[in-house]
């Protein structure tokens, strides 16, 4: 079955240039309908229960922030889709599927969808959508938990458990304190944008580093012992910002 999409923009181009992304580069997803704002939107998902939504944030009488506090019975995935590059934007991602900046790149429309299309199957968590609304209405507030989604599903975890990241090409392994190994269809430099303001630093280019997790640093070696018995290499060209953060612990 086709990936039944819902596009909501209150720029009839905006609309339109979706359609035609979607049309081009975009395999067995069909759009459905289209809403030039919140409250159009939320007819048409009733109407049509998609399995996704693209969904624009600044919107006349209904903007996105407030038809999402509608949607807790609507289990569909999200896709921003917005010219606002914003600390919000930021925090959406914590739990939305994934978001686009306009002009909207056709290759990472086509990925996003792949994605989607690998797990469109399993169910929405509400846990999910509730964390969601939670950023939306406190939107300068760092979530606590973060949302983690794959082909196998998704995974709610807390932030302060994560040990450390590690980039496997366009994938990013997630080691937690309990021993858990997860794996993210997401690079690790979005991870490191989302963690930034969580005490995360990137030692490396392939690791991205809970500082709480820090046991001890090796100068020889230039790596470091963290909580979980695993070793982090330290890149030379980061050695130095690194020690002035260790200094400060």
């Amino acid at each position: 079955m086709p990936v039944s999409t819902i596009i909501i923009d209150d720029e009839a181009k905006g609309r339109s240039v979706l359609h035609e992304l979607i049309t081009r580069y975009c395999n067995n997803v069909e759009v459905v309908a289209t809403a030039s704002n919140g409250i159009e939107g939320l007819k048409a998902i009733k109407q049509f229960s998609p399995d996704c939504i693209l969904l624009d944030i600044q919107m006349p009488r209904m903007d996105g922030f407030a038809m999402l506090n509608e949607m807790e019975n609507y289990p569909c995935e999200i896709i921003f889709v917005t010219a606002h590059n914003e600390y919000a934007i930021k925090a959406f991602k914590y739990a939305a599927f994934d978001y686009l900046l306009k002009p909207v790149d056709p290759k990472d429309l086509q990925e996003a969808f792949e994605r989607l299309q690998k797990k469109i199957l399993l169910p929405q968590s509400p846990r999910r959508m509730s964390l969601l609304k939670s950023i939306i209405q406190q939107p300068h507030q760092a979530p606590s938990k973060i949302t983690i989604s794959s082909s196998a599903g998704i995974t709610i975890i807390n932030i302060a458990e994560i040990v450390y990241l590690q980039a496997e090409g366009p994938y990013t392994f997630f080691f937690l304190a309990n021993g858990e190994k997860l794996v993210a269809s997401v690079n690790l430099q979005k991870y490191e944008e989302l963690l930034a303001e969580h005490f995360f630093f990137r030692t490396h280019h392939s690791y991205l580093v809970n500082l709480n997790h820090i046991k001890k640093y090796n100068k020889a070696e230039n790596n470091i012992l963290l909580s979980n018995g695993h070793l982090v290499d330290v890149s030379k060209r980061k050695k130095d910002e690194f020690l002035q953060i260790l200094s400060t612990l």
